[in-house]
């Protein structure tokens, strides 16, 4: 059996809310560079565009794959605010049955 040889260290991980998650700023840039088809951007780009935000790349991703599910389904992702200010409880409860069935991760 060949050894696992890691050149990079493994990303922090810790708790965290769907609110947390869906209204961040770094969950809203995955959903519209996958609406707008641009390419995957490099975890080391996505923590640099948010220096010290703990989870953003996760949150980037995150974000991706939530856009994606939605275009599999055939629906267009919410908003990530309700009213400018308060994160869309919708959103909130459709991100988190997906999650819930592993249609996210």
């Amino acid at each position: 059996m060949a050894k696992f040889d890691r050149t990079t260290n493994q990303t922090q991980i810790g708790k965290t809310t769907y609110s947390a998650i869906v209204g961040s700023a770094a969950f809203q840039l995955g959903v519209r560079d996958h609406q707008l088809c641009c390419p995957f951007r490099e975890a080391v780009d996505v923590a640099r565009m948010f220096p010290g935000v703990r989870g953003a790349v996760w949150n980037y991703e995150r974000g991706r794959l939530y856009a994606a599910a939605c275009a599999g389904k055939g629906k267009r992702p919410l908003p990530s605010r309700a009213n400018g200010r308060y994160v869309n409880r919708i959103l909130i409860a459709q991100f988190a049955a997906m999650y819930a069935c592993k249609e996210v991760l």
